[in-house]
């Protein structure tokens, strides 16, 4: 009889949930890690895939019909570094150190003019807390399951924006980014009340399990899965878009990590049917944002998008779109890499800052040469997210769009409580 594998999963707190074989006490992505020097198998990371193992003798089968195994053919809407940045930009080795290796002189240095940026530029961040009414008896069931809750108040509040923007209409097509089971657009779908003028594109890099695609395989409007990376999606070439009549495409996402969003942005920036009048044609920008095919051939344009942001650590100078702006306040591609780094400290030590914590604090800071509390390197890691989310909302402001940033949940549902909203209101 079987039973779960013994593998104890740190960062989740928990043993593994699969079940293993009869007389094994690991399941088979966990059975390289026996001590049985016994075993007939031995199981190898895939290699298409570290994240998932293989039977050394099944190799050959396996990448035969591994999810992650590349394609031998490029669909139409596949357009190499389509939503790049600066596709000749390569990163100075500087750029890869660790803050530990950064002088006490220099991070202070550009943590005064983060601070002295942060408070003349910024504006204040509102809080809006929403909620949709079509996902209210689910939040309600989940509430002895916290986990669940809290990624269904997010997605109700996030609904509530795009209601309360006025998205949620007929003749649009909503495509979620980093779309993983898909259920933002379920949600989205039931929203909209089966609507048939609608349509629903999930871009993810990656396949997965247990999608909520499932729920409208024989009903309601249909869900179009686009396997590929955002940077080279070339939304004007996809079928649902291109050869239908619809007149708006809504962006959505829930917590795309870090460059994704900006690559995401100017995906959805470059099916504007204005970017001709918007830009001049030899500009630079132009050039980057500019579809592939004539103006006239886009029959479809944005009419607002609804991001929830997150990791700000994994930004990247290349995809940022925010140059510009960030040049104008005085910061350069180092001071960018710096803070990306800094951002994470808004988020990956956070408890209550009483004296102890912070003296621990310091002294484990000492190591590194920059003694800092709690409280202190909270701000700042808010501030550099802040400030590279700035630079998107006046990118997006240069195309007509009105946008701005919400906290549309509290900090205790999740620290990554900051949305994007823009629409051409």
């Amino acid at each position: 009889m079987s039973h779960s594998c013994s593998f104890y999963i740190k960062r989740k707190q928990r043993y593994c949930r699969l079940e293993t074989a009869r007389g094994n006490s690991f399941c088979g992505e966990h059975l390289n890690l026996s001590e049985d020097a016994s075993l007939p198998r031995k199981r190898i990371p895939c290699p298409y895939d570290s994240h998932h193992t293989v039977y050394e003798d099944q190799l050959e089968k396996h990448k035969k019909r591994c999810n992650a195994r590349p394609s031998t053919s490029k669909p139409a809407y596949y357009k190499e570094g389509v939503n790049a940045g600066f596709s000749d930009y390569t990163e100075a080795d500087d750029n890869k150190m660790p803050l530990s290796c950064v002088s006490k002189s220099r991070l202070v240095e550009l943590i005064q003019r983060i601070r002295e940026v942060a408070k003349s530029r910024l504006p204040e961040i509102e809080t809006s807390v929403l909620s949709h009414p079509v996902m209210q008896d689910e939040v309600d069931k989940a509430v002895d399951c916290p986990n669940a809750r809290k990624h269904l108040e997010q997605q109700s509040s996030l609904l509530g924006h795009m209601d309360e923007l006025k998205l949620l209409s007929g003749q649009t097509t909503f495509v979620e980014f980093g779309a993983g089971r898909g259920q933002l657009s379920h949600w989205v779908e039931k929203a909209m009340g089966d609507e048939v003028s609608v349509k629903y594109v999930l871009v993810d890099r990656k396949n997965c399990r247990r999608k909520f695609d499932l729920y409208h395989k024989h009903h309601g409007p249909k869900f179009h899965r686009l396997l590929i990376d955002i940077e080279h999606l070339l939304l004007t070439e996809v079928d649902c878009i291109c050869q239908q009549n619809f007149s708006a495409i809504v962006g959505t996402t829930k917590h795309l990590c870090g460059s994704a969003t900006d690559l995401a942005l100017r995906c959805l920036i470059s099916t504007l049917s204005e970017l001709s009048l918007t830009t001049t044609s030899d500009s630079p920008l132009a050039k980057r944002m500019k579809p592939s095919g004539p103006t006239e051939t886009i029959n479809s344009s944005l009419r607002g998008l609804v991001f929830a942001l997150c990791c700000h650590h994994k930004c990247t100078w290349k995809d940022y779109v925010g140059h510009d702006v960030w040049n104008e306040l005085g910061f350069n591609n180092d001071d960018f890499h710096l803070m990306t780094l800094m951002s994470s400290w808004a988020t990956c030590r956070i408890r209550s800052a009483t004296e102890s914590d912070c003296r621990a604090d310091g002294e484990a800071d000492q190591s590194v040469k920059h003694p800092m509390s709690v409280a202190e390197r909270e701000e700042i890691g808010y501030m550099c997210k802040r400030l590279i989310d700035y630079g998107r909302v006046v990118y997006l402001s240069k195309f007509g769009l009105t946008s701005k940033l919400v906290h549309y949940v509290p900090k205790a549902t999740t620290l990554e409580n900051t949305a994007l909203l823009a629409s051409f209101t």
